[in-house]
C-alpha cells in the first residue's frame, strides 16, 4: 500500500465515522482564497490608471496568503504522516476492518495518544493562524475602492448626518470628499455597533483623496478611524471563523464533550484558549464601535467661537471640532479598549 493510499483510506473511514476529524488533515485556507479573489474582482471594475494605485496593496495581500500557505505545510504533512502510520497499524492489527471500525479506533487512539493529539492540536493552531493572516488581508484589501463606492459614501454620509442631527452641515459635508468620507466611516461605526453583519464597505475605502488647503487634520482623523472600523470588522470575521472551523474540526457534541473532559490533553487546552480568543474578540470589538459611535455625535460637535478660532481657508470649524473630536475618541479606544498606544496603532 503505497502512502496516498493509506491515507485517503484513513481518512475514508474518519470521514464515515465523524467527517470533522477527516476535514481537519488540511488547514482550511479557503477564506484568504474568497478575500484575495474578491480583491481581484474589485481591480478589474477600476481604470487602468486607478488600480495600478493599489499595486503595493495587491502585493502584500499576495505575499500574507503565500506565506499564510506556506506556514501551515509543515503541519499539514506532520498530521498526514501521523494519519498513515496510524492507519497501517490499524489494519495490520484488525485483518478485514471496515472503513467505519478503522475509523473509530483512530478516533479512539486519537483520545489515547499524546503524539496524535498533540499533532491535531498543531493542525488547529495553524488555522488560528490562517485566521488572523487573513484578518490582516481584510484591513488591508479593504483599501481598493468597490463600483460606485464614492456615489455610495457620499449617499451614506448624507443620510446618516441628516439623521443625527448635522443637516446644518450636508451641504458642507457634501462639498468634501474627505468629510464625507469621515462622516461615512462614523455611520459604519454605528452599524458595526448593531450588529456585525452588513458593516458599509464603501467608507473603509482609501480612495486616495484630493486634499483641500487646511485638510490635513481631517485626512488623518479619516484614516485613522477608517482603519479602526475596518480592523473591528476584521477581528469579528475571524472570530466567528474560529468558533465555526473548531465545531467543524471537533466533531459533534459527544465528541468535543469527551476531548474537553480530558485534562491532559494538549487538544482540549488549545481548543480553551481559541474560543476565549474568539469571544473576548467579538466584545472587544462591540465596545470598540459602541465607543467610536456613542463618542462622535455629530449633533454635539462643539464649534469654536470666531473668536476662539481661526480655521485655515476653506475649512470650517465643524469640521475642525470633528476631526479633533474623532481622532481623540480613536485614541481612546486603542488605549482604553485594545490597550495599545493610540497614535501608534492607529497610523500604520
Amino acid at each position: 500500500m503505497d502512502r496516498r493510499t493509506g491515507v485517503s483510506l484513513v481518512i475514508a473511514a474518519l470521514a464515515a465515522l465523524a467527517p470533522a476529524l477527516a476535514s481537519a488533515q488540511v488547514v482550511d485556507l479557503s477564506c484568504i482564497g474568497v478575500q484575495v479573489t474578491s480583491m481581484r474582482a474589485k481591480l478589474q471594475d477600476l481604470s487602468a490608471g486607478t488600480a495600478s494605485s493599489y499595486r503595493q496593496v495587491v502585493a502584500e495581500v499576495e505575499q500574507l496568503a503565500k506565506a499564510a500557505a506556506e506556514e501551515v505545510q509543515p503541519v499539514e504533512k506532520r498530521w498526514s504522516d501521523a494519519v498513515e502510520i496510524e492507519a497501517r497499524r490499524i489494519r495490520s492489527a484488525n485483518p478485514g476492518a471496515s472503513d467505519v471500525t478503522v475509523g473509530r479506533i483512530f478516533a479512539q487512539r486519537l483520545r489515547e495518544s499524546a503524539e496524535l493529539d498533540n499533532k491535531f492540536a498543531a493542525v488547529l493552531v495553524a488555522q488560528l493562524k490562517a485566521h488572523k493572516a487573513e484578518e490582516q488581508i481584510i484591513v488591508k484589501s479593504r483599501q481598493i475602492p468597490g463600483r460606485d463606492n464614492e456615489q455610495k459614501v457620499a449617499e451614506l454620509s448624507r443620510r446618516y448626518a441628516e439623521e443625527s442631527g448635522a443637516g446644518p452641515y450636508v451641504e458642507r459635508i457634501q462639498r468634501s470628499r474627505t468629510l464625507q468620507h469621515l462622516v461615512g466611516t462614523l455611520a459604519a461605526a454605528e452599524a458595526a455597533a448593531r450588529s456585525s453583519h452588513d458593516i458599509p464597505a464603501a467608507p473603509l475605502a482609501r480612495l486616495g483623496f484630493d486634499q483641500e488647503p487646511g485638510e490635513g487634520r481631517l485626512v488623518a482623523a479619516t484614516t485613522t478611524a477608517s482603519r479602526l472600523v475596518a480592523e473591528a470588522d476584521a477581528r469579528r470575521t475571524g472570530a466567528h471563523l474560529i468558533v465555526g472551523h473548531l465545531s467543524h474540526m471537533l466533531g459533534g457534541a459527544e465528541e468535543r464533550a469527551a476531548l474537553m473532559r480530558n485534562r491532559q490533553s494538549e487538544t482540549a487546552r488549545v481548543t480553551s484558549n481559541q474560543i476565549a480568543i474568539a469571544l473576548n474578540e467579538l466584545h472587544m470589538t462591540g465596545v470598540a464601535m459602541q465607543t467610536l459611535s456613542s463618542g462622535v455625535r455629530l449633533d454635539r460637535i462643539q464649534v469654536p467661537a470666531p473668536a476662539q478660532s481661526s480655521p485655515a481657508p476653506g475649512v470650517h470649524p465643524w469640521q475642525d471640532s470633528l476631526a479633533q473630536k474623532v481622532t481623540e475618541t480613536v485614541e481612546t479606544v486603542y488605549e482604553v479598549v485594545y490597550g495599545t498606544p493610540g497614535n501608534g496603532r492607529a497610523t500604520k
